[in-house]
């Protein structure tokens, strides 16, 4: 692994433990409030990511989940399947994740490099999926991990990949939770070489209301490998990303997609009447060294609930 790479995956796994340390049911999709709530957001995308495989089909299958978090769909997928495999560059999910897995004899979970599936053969599974990764991770990275799906899904095997298609936008290597989108004709080109047939692409249905801006359309798509390819990734890149720059910026503290998001959850929590939650969440904040307008104004909210929440009690 080049030293850059080295460097970029370790911040990576770093901004991705600190997060889930901290709150790992708002990073896990949805911004759920509890652990129930949580696995059934994962049947439901379980569903919509394995969409037209029958019960019969998936039970005889091995199956690999790329960037399985805290395992919000593996658990779904170890309920339907014949042995699933779940890797994530975070130490803090993968911990949760076997706690949460740990009922499942069919169930294997290991830590990750952030760019590789290195702990796997040739040739391994019957399907492989992502829901939620490979749109966040830097460019370069997503490129690194198509070459593995080529490499590790057996012929014949399926690939199903949450994406965002349209307009492909300036981002920051360094921001791990930015959303990143590229055109879906570039991907299919990527996938032909890498031998992975596009069978289709399908919109994602979720609950959140995305702007119909042309740029961040939330895809499934199925792909179904024909033979075994290899594209370096540095090539993968370029045809991406085409006169869009992912920009550099190693000294960036904290992820700007990831204060934005975060206030969004301060906003629930206060809404929810979650003091407690909330109060520990506007701490985050400020101490990740933000305190602009928006996050006073809800720091105001936040002091306007504890009144009220003290003569309910």
């Amino acid at each position: 692994m080049s030293e850059d790479l080295e460097t970029l995956t370790k911040r990576i796994q770093h901004d991705w433990d600190t997060r889930i340390g901290f709150d790992y049911l708002a990073w896990m999709n949805d911004r759920v409030s509890d652990d129930s709530a949580l696995f059934k957001s994962g049947e439901r995308d379980f569903v919509q990511i394995t969409q037209e495989l029958d019960s019969t089909f998936l039970s005889s299958l091995s199956v690999l989940d790329i960037g399985c978090g805290v395992g919000r769909l593996l658990r779904s997928a170890a309920n339907s399947c014949k042995s699933v495999f779940g890797t994530d560059i975070s130490e803090e999910a993968v911990h949760r994740c076997r706690d949460f897995l740990s009922g499942f004899d069919n169930s294997e979970i290991k830590k990750g490099d952030g760019r590789s599936l290195e702990h796997y053969e040739e040739d391994s599974f019957d399907l492989i999926y992502s829901f939620g990764t490979l749109s966040n991770i830097p460019t370069i990275l997503f490129a690194e991990y198509l070459n593995e799906i080529s490499r590790t899904l057996k012929i014949g095997g399926i690939a199903r990949l949450q994406l965002f298609t349209g307009k492909c936008q300036p981002t920051l290597r360094e921001d791990s939770a930015a959303f990143r989108s590229y055109h879906a004709d570039l991907l299919s080109g990527v996938f032909h070489d890498l031998g992975l047939q596009v069978e289709w692409y399908r919109d994602l249905e979720i609950d959140e209301e995305i702007p119909d801006d042309g740029w961040l359309r939330p895809q499934i798509v199925s792909l179904r490998k024909q033979s075994r390819g290899y594209t370096p990734p540095q090539i993968i890149e370029r045809q991406l990303l085409g006169d869009t720059a992912e920009l550099s910026a190693p000294d960036l503290s904290v992820s700007p997609t990831e204060i934005y998001l975060t206030k969004l959850r301060l906003g629930e929590l206060i809404d929810r009447k979650d003091i407690e939650a909330a109060s520990s969440t506007l701490a985050y904040l400020k101490e990740r060294g933000n305190e602009d307008q928006e996050i006073a104004r809800l720091e105001q909210r936040l002091q306007n609930e504890l009144p009220s929440v003290s003569d309910n009690s």
